[in-house]
Order: structure tokens, then sequence, then C-alpha cells
């Protein structure tokens, strides 16, 4: 089952989290990226009634990053998924906004019925990061299968002719982050 996590990076942590079940949500995020390409099933077609027809900006909401990390890339993209918590709280609650007021919609999300709850905890964890000074991060994990393994990366070799260059931070480590 997929995952989908909400962090904040402030001083102490956020009292609200993401409830469980969440792949709801991470399926209707991932739906509504792929309805730009032409996707047909109801969440994507969800997604482009809140994105066209309501002008909604569901960008801080779709960038969410993998927290299973199959390159030192993918890696660095993590570090670098960190957004202002405003963005993703003015989207977050316009969605719900169109969730509670367009029938048409409603209507084509009646088969996911945690995919509202878990947008409005995104909305306030957002709120508890703006009046904290955090940022928020947005990412999903799938649960490893029988055909799919986690990769460790390994840590960064030194490079060459700077045996000091492996112990210094690396740009896509944030504060207070492990790599």
């Amino acid at each position: 089952m997929t995952r989908f996590y909400v962090e904040t990076d402030g001083p102490e942590a956020c009292p609200i989290t993401l409830s469980e079940p969440s792949d709801q949500l991470a399926y209707f995020l991932s739906f509504a990226i792929a309805e730009r390409y032409g996707a047909q099933h109801d969440l994507a077609r969800a997604a482009n009634l809140i994105k066209i027809r309501h002008r909604v900006d569901m960008t801080p909401l779709l960038s969410y990053v993998d927290r299973d990390f199959e390159s030192v890339q993918e890696r660095r993209e993590f570090g670098r998924a960190w957004q202002e918590p405003e963005k993703v709280a003015e989207s977050a609650r316009s969605v719900l906004g169109v969730l509670n007021d367009d029938g048409d919609v409603a209507k084509l999300l009646a088969d996911y019925p945690e995919v509202a709850p878990r947008l409005e905890e995104i909305f306030e964890i957002a709120l508890w990061a703006m009046e904290n000074g955090a940022l928020v991060r947005l990412s999903y994990e799938l649960e490893p299968g029988p055909l799919r393994e986690p990769i460790v990366i390994p840590e960064p070799a030194a490079e060459p002719g700077r045996p000091d260059s492996a112990e210094k931070p690396r740009p896509w480590q944030t504060q207070g982050e492990e790599p």
C-alpha cells in the first residue's frame, strides 16, 4: 500500500500528523499529475475539474517526492523538496472548497472517502508550519513487495584529491537531517 507523508522542518515537531490510510490521497495526487497526459480515471477527471473549471493551482500539492531513493539524484531532490507552507495551505484549502461545493467533483470522488480528510490534515499541518516558521515537505513511499526491494544509496565518496570532502555536508542535506 502506498503511504503519503507531510513533514515540517521547524525546531519542534508538528503535533498534527497525516492519518492513515493515506493511499487514496497519494492516488488522487498522482492522477492529478497524470490527467494532463490524458488519464481518464475518475480521480484524474476530478482533478481536471478542480484545475480547469475552478482554476485551482494544485502545484504545491503535486510537488511531492519519492522517499525510496533509487539514485543520488532522487536523494538530492528529496532534500530540496521543502516548500513554503502558505502555498500548500492555500492549495489544500481551495481543493477542499471545490470538494464541498461541486457535486460533479464530489461524485467522482465518492469511492475515495479518505481524500478530503487527508487534505484537511495537510491544510492544518501547513497552517501550523506557517505559525511556527517551518517549511513543509510532501512525499510518498511504496511498500516494498516481492519484486521491489529497497535500494540503499551509499554515502558519496570523497572527491579525488580532497580526502576531507566526504565529511562536509552535501547540498541536499538540510540542517539536522541525516543523509
